[in-house]
């Protein structure tokens, strides 16, 4: 699989498609062509993240302004400061962006990076603005581009 998103990579000008933001994207969603992605969303261990505190940030938070710890103010504090998790654009491998040309060394890490993804269709994508200050950690190499279209897919 790596061997084939590599030489498809290899046949296309990557830095004259029109979009100053490039990446490869593993998704489970069929998108055609031209078709901007859904928004991703922010995932903990593993898992989607449902946007609360964890138990122990809301114990940490009751215990710092001497509030009562119990088990109806962990989860009232835990709904109280729920925030959104879904982010503004798309998770993806970076391949290009304004200031970085795709070289073989790049294409090459970036096919091994996007194999590591459960998603069945693996898609070239791109878009002219990215996501910044993101507070969560991310994955190597990713970024997130709004508006993210679809340019082909690979797999």
């Amino acid at each position: 699989m790596t061997n084939t998103i590599i030489e498809t990579l290899k046949n296309i000008d990557l830095e004259n498609l029109g979009y100053d933001y490039i990446g490869l994207r593993s998704d489970y969603n069929d998108y055609e062509i031209g078709e901007i992605m859904e928004n991703s969303y922010i995932w903990v261990d593993g898992n989607e993240w449902d946007g609360r505190p964890t138990e122990d940030e809301a114990i940490w938070q009751l215990e710092s302004y001497d509030n009562e710890v119990t088990e109806e103010a962990i989860e009232e504090y835990r709904n109280e400061n729920r925030v959104d998790p879904q982010l503004n654009g798309t998770c993806v491998i970076k391949l290009v962006d304004w200031s970085t040309e795709a070289t073989e060394e790049i294409i090459e890490k970036a096919a091994e990076l996007i194999i590591r993804y459960t998603g069945k269709n693996i898609y070239l994508v791109g878009g002219n603005n990215i996501a910044t200050n993101i507070d969560r950690d991310t994955d190597e190499n990713e970024m997130v581009i709004k508006n993210c279209k679809v340019i082909k897919k690979i797999i």
